[in-house]
């Protein structure tokens, strides 16, 4: 969803009807805070990366 630029809120309700969920069902909510945590991560990480490349070339 990120390229297609949805907002949270959107993709939540998206979500939700896509699976079949009651609209005012918070279930999604979940799915979106593991979506969120996973991005967090993966951007973490290559900022890590991107800091051990520095140092590496610089020795």
């Amino acid at each position: 969803m990120d390229l297609a630029k949805v907002s949270e809120a959107e993709e939540e309700r998206m979500r939700s009807f896509l699976m079949g969920w009651a609209p005012t069902s918070k279930t999604s909510v979940n799915y979106t805070r593991r979506h969120v945590r996973l991005k967090a991560q993966q951007v973490s990480l290559a900022m890590q990366t991107k800091q051990v490349e520095g140092v590496l070339s610089d020795a």
